[in-house]
């Protein structure tokens, strides 16, 4: 019996001390007993965030947050490269490769990366072209984020033959 109630004792005596770097601490309160329960230690903390970033990663940067290119093409009517009123736009007469990947016109390409530079080289459509781009190549640089370009691609018609070009018959 007596036993017992020793241990008891050392039990009650453990609940209000800690052991800590080899000697017993000073008293710790009930209040900081459960705190120290509740809260996990420093390395056994998760990282922040919520569960698509904790199993996938980062999401990707949106493409808005990125630069975004609209390319038109338009019947240049009288020559000046600009678009005026009466010039209409023109739909599947060109392909334009930008990054290597080829857009028929008109397109929207979102997702430009930052600080880089890009041009676009548009041909007449394999199939359907009957226009020919007068500038068929432009350059430009995204220089901040959601930075949106607008191409204008002025076209005249194709000809049966080019002048200069010899007849195959």
């Amino acid at each position: 019996m007596l036993l017992k109630k020793m241990l008891m004792i050392s039990v009650a005596a453990a609940a209000f001390f800690t052991f800590a770097d080899d000697a017993w601490a000073a008293p710790v309160t009930r209040s900081e007993r459960m705190i120290r329960r509740q809260r996990p230690a420093q390395s056994e903390r998760r990282p922040r965030g919520n569960l698509y970033e904790t199993f996938l990663g980062k999401a990707p940067r949106m493409p808005t947050e990125r630069g975004l290119l609209i390319i038109y093409a338009f019947h240049d009517r009288n020559g000046n490269q600009q678009r005026d009123s009466g010039e209409e736009l023109l739909r599947r007469e060109i392909v334009c490769m930008v990054d290597n990947i080829g857009y028929q016109v008109p397109a929207f390409i979102p997702g430009l990366k930052l600080n880089q530079g890009y041009t676009v080289n548009c041909v007449p459509h394999p199939q359907s072209g009957r226009f020919q781009p007068i500038n068929p190549e432009e350059d430009f640089f995204v220089v901040r984020r959601g930075q949106v370009f607008e191409v204008n691609i002025p076209c005249r018609p194709l000809s049966a033959s080019s002048p200069g070009e010899a007849s195959s018959e």
